[in-house]
């Protein structure tokens, strides 16, 4: 449930005079947390009642197409108070700055003292304020569905039961803008993904991708999916299936992995949109990327060439298959 969303629909519009309509949400925390309408033009609000003091020297507040921060002084002096408002700016964004205020009101209430909240909220904004300017209010592509579905295949079937739930979440990097999908010390994993069955070629995204960079081993994981296959999952059932066996072994696993979630570009409130989209795993396959592999990287192409997609063949890359015990016993002696 969310609790912000339903505490909105409880207050009732009101006048521009009237100022900011509230109520207080978590009131057995010690946190002054509101959903808010404001006065007039009745948009939606979270309002974080603070002292100045609790906010960091020379923060920036962020600002973005679906919200805005601003701060209103309620009380002068050095025992003053603030409050911090987070405030609906565009009525398109509704159902994601529902999401949005949910998210920061978890992180808020689980923090031991008022700064730690803060710092909470502000850095909860900036992972928003990155997802907004990224996606908007758009679902995943299929393409991008695809490619979620397999890293997070891999990610319950080998990673988190080698690794445990709390190294699992640490390791998942990709939705984080990191070269591969993921990182267990030296080793660098990229996942490709396709629904192809007769599969001749892989696109790559970038001159990063199947770059070893600092990783001492990089392997390259195909997986072929069959879509609509029976009975088989949905993204989103993958998604609440991994969130209940995080949930039931690490709590703060678990929220780091809704955080990871989002940073993909996955919110709950587009599952509807994706759980038409079934899959099974049809076949993977293991590469390793080493000296030969086909690949263009920032030091193997011509100097003044700073990015670049390119495609390689399946049939190239089959020289540097591996079988799946080794590539799996290497997620098993790397830690993260």
């Amino acid at each position: 449930m969310n609790l912000v969303a339903e505490t909105w629909r409880e207050i009732a519009p009101a006048p521009p005079e009237a100022g900011w309509q509230v109520r207080r949400l978590h009131p057995v925390t010690p946190f002054g947390l509101f959903a808010a309408r404001r006065g007039g033009d009745n948009a939606e609000a979270l309002i974080f009642e603070i002292a100045p003091r609790s906010l960091p020297i020379g923060t920036s507040l962020p600002d973005c197409a679906g919200f805005q921060v601003g701060i209103e002084p309620i009380e002068a002096g050095p025992g003053g108070r603030c409050r911090l408002c987070l405030v609906l700016k565009d009525r398109r964004y509704l159902d994601v700055f529902a999401t949005l205020a949910q998210d920061v009101v978890d992180r808020v209430v689980a923090s031991p003292d008022e700064a730690t909240a803060v710092r909470a909220l502000l850095g909860r904004l900036n992972t928003w304020q990155r997802f907004l300017e990224r996606f908007g209010t758009a679902t995943l592509s299929r393409e991008e569905q695809t490619g979620l579905f397999a890293e997070l295949h891999l990610f319950e079937t080998e990673i988190l039961p080698r690794l445990g739930a709390a190294s699992a979440v640490q390791v998942w990097r990709g939705p984080f803008g990191e070269p591969q999908d993921f990182r267990l010390g030296t080793l660098a994993i990229e996942v490709k993904a396709t629904t192809a069955i007769a599969a001749a070629s892989i696109p790559v995204s970038n001159l990063e991708q199947l770059d070893h960079g600092t990783a001492s081993s990089l392997l390259l994981c195909h997986v072929i999916l069959l879509e609509n296959a029976g009975s088989d999952l949905s993204l989103p059932d993958l998604v609440h299936k991994l969130r209940a066996q995080l949930s039931s072994v690490d709590a703060g696993a678990a929220v780091e992995f809704d955080a990871a979630l989002i940073e993909a570009g996955y919110l709950d409130i587009h599952s509807a949109s994706y759980a038409d989209r079934r899959f099974a795993v049809r076949k993977i396959s293991w590469y390793d990327v080493r000296e030969g592999f086909p690949r263009l990287t920032l030091a193997s192409v011509p100097d003044g060439v700073i990015s670049g997609r390119y495609t390689i063949s399946l049939a190239s890359c089959a020289p540097f298959g591996t079988r799946a015990e080794w590539a799996l016993s290497l997620i098993e002696t790397r830690t993260a």
